[in-house]
This record gives C-alpha cells, structure tokens and sequence, in this order.
C-alpha cells in the first residue's frame, strides 16, 4: 500500500515541459474542486525548488479563493513558510492584499510573524502601508516587532510607512503600541519632518 500511496504521489505530481505541476495550474485559477482532488491523491503541494510559487502563496493572492481551500493546503503540510519569487511569505502577501481570515490562518499554523522579504519588510510595514487596520490590529496581538526597519528604502519603519501614506488610523494604533518616532535620513525635507513630528505628537 505504501508503494502504491508513493507511486500515485509521483504520478500527480509530474510537470508539463514547462515544469508546471497540475496543483500549480489548478491553484493559479483557484480551482477548489482539482485541487481537493490532486491533495487528496496524496499530490506535492509544494515545489521542490525555491523557484516557483506555491498553491498555497496563489491561494493567498487570489481574492476569491475560499477559506476551506487554504485550510486543506495547510493541513495537507503546505509549507506556512516557502517563498515566492520575489522572496515574500504568505503571511506577507496576506498582509498585503488585507486578507484578515487568511492571515489568521497562517498565524495560527505558525507562520512567522516577523519574517520579512528581501527589502527587510514585514507583513506589519505592508499593512501599515495600505491602510490595512484589522490585519495590522491581529499582527499586533502576535506581538509582531513594532519598531523594525526595512533594510532598504532609508531604513523605513511601519510607523513611517503608515504617515507616508497618510494612513493616520494606522499611525495612532502604532502610537498606542509604543512604536518610535524617529526621524531617518530619508525625511530630508524640513517642512515633511515637522509635520510627521506634529502628526506623532498630535496623535
């Protein structure tokens, strides 16, 4: 039976010429009913290089895609971690596209909640950024690291990230989480320093 099981993973899991995989193809059109099929023939779900993206990342791209499709990804041993090709986590593209419930999710199956792209970005900063409140609220109560800077970008913060984009709801939340005004060298303008200086001390 084990052979039989390991055979059958091998045969749903072959690649095109391409090197696309059916559960790649079925994710990337948010096919719920191929992709229960190919999980539930004991298909990979994820790739076996760092190359490409996973089901899991196109399930959290996609705004249409249903709760119950990323539940049974990861319950299947989808890997919370991998990358896409631009090196973000799910929890970041998440974070991103302000999809509350799936970010619940991937907390909950132990996704990283400081992990950061290659800019140095959290999930957190991109939140910020897009005015995405409930998500940064429920990263916050995973005790996120409030104060981090990106590695890029003048060493922004998710502070400066939400003033930046005028996203002041944001703002106040950090505020009231204790995160830090600091004034980094890209705020070289006088008049955008003093007015971040009055938003944060207004707020």
């Amino acid at each position: 039976m084990h052979v039989t099981a390991h055979r059958r993973q091998g045969e749903y899991s072959r690649r095109d010429e391409d090197g696309i995989s059916a559960a790649r193809v079925a994710a990337r059109s948010g096919n719920l009913r191929c992709i229960q099929l190919l999980v539930d023939a004991n298909a990979r779900v994820d790739p076996e290089g760092r190359d490409e993206d996973t089901p899991l990342m196109y399930a959290t791209l996609r705004n249409n895609a249903k709760y119950r499709y990323m539940r049974r990804l990861i319950n299947r041993n989808a890997d919370v971690e991998a990358r896409d090709t631009d090196n973000k986590a799910a929890l970041i593209v998440a974070a991103e596209q302000g999809h509350t419930e799936y970010l619940q999710l991937l907390l909950d199956s132990k996704a990283a909640v400081n992990a950061t792209d290659d800019c140095g970005r959290m999930a957190l900063m991109c939140a910020m950024r897009l005015g995405h409140i409930a998500c940064a609220r429920l990263l916050l109560s995973y005790n996120v690291y409030v104060n981090a800077n990106e590695t890029l970008y003048g060493g922004r913060t998710a502070l400066t990230r939400a003033y930046e984009h005028g996203q002041m709801d944001c703002l106040q939340l950090l505020l009231d989480e204790n995160a830090h005004a600091i004034i980094f060298d890209w705020m070289h303008n006088p008049d955008f320093r003093a007015e971040f200086y009055r938003s944060v001390t207004q707020s």
